[in-house]
């Protein structure tokens, strides 16, 4: 039983390849994944209702008896239509209705907190499922919205982009248990299968990292 939000952003390759592996190698387990939104997830794996879930919560907004483990971390940024005026979060709130996630999400949960750091009231057009249904609703011209960059990075050209000025306007995707560990042993099969592409995925970037420092200009 897994929670997973409608938008893993920078952790969907890792979390979809652990899902798919762990398939074909366990086919006699019975995957069944839930979005119910990120609070009530994180409250249905404490409640043991849920065996992990993947929440787009910060480490200090969930439950402090859960086990969690941060995937991705990445900024929210301002996705507009392309030429649409605005030149920050206070003229856009002032000028037009917002395209949302819906109320219950994580990614909601950060952009509320946006504003409210902001000292800003919005209001709000549309609320959707996933990040990349919101950027798309923006593309089309209904509005602007606060999406985690790697939404935008999705659809170049399709909108256009403006940076936050606040720091702590990042969308997380936690992974989060029961701790010090779920009690289906099939959970913990799962959770050893991710950490395991998660350190490929790692060695892999590693690797390219290492390949980019080890090439030096030519002599002139």
């Amino acid at each position: 039983r897994i929670g997973m939000i409608g938008s893993t952003g920078l952790a969907a390759p890792v979390v979809e390849r652990a899902l798919a592996a762990f398939h074909h190698r366990r086919p006699g387990v019975e995957i069944a994944i839930r979005d119910t939104g990120s609070r009530h997830m994180a409250g249905l794996v404490r409640d043991g209702e849920m065996d992990v879930a993947f929440v787009g919560l910060h480490p200090g907004q969930l439950p402090a008896d859960l086990a969690h483990r941060v995937l991705a971390d990445e900024p929210l940024v301002l996705a507009v239509p392309p030429g649409y005026p605005g030149t920050g979060l206070a003229d856009l709130a002032a000028r037009s209705a917002f395209v949302e996630m819906r109320a219950e999400s994580g990614l909601r949960h950060q952009v509320d907190a946006v504003f409210a750091r902001a000292g800003l009231t919005r209001r709000i057009a549309f609320e959707l499922a996933t990040s990349e249904a919101v950027v798309r609703f923006v593309a089309h011209g209904f509005g602007p919205a606060v999406v985690p960059r790697s939404a935008v990075d999705a659809r170049p050209g399709d909108v256009g982009t403006l940076d936050l000025a606040d720091p702590d306007a990042r969308h997380p995707i936690v992974l989060v248990h029961r701790s010090p560990a779920p009690a289906a042993p099939s959970a913990r099969a799962f959770l050893a299968l991710l950490a395991e592409f998660e350190a490929r995925a790692e060695g892999r970037a590693g690797v390219t990292a290492g390949v980019t420092a080890g090439v030096t200009a030519p002599r002139s």
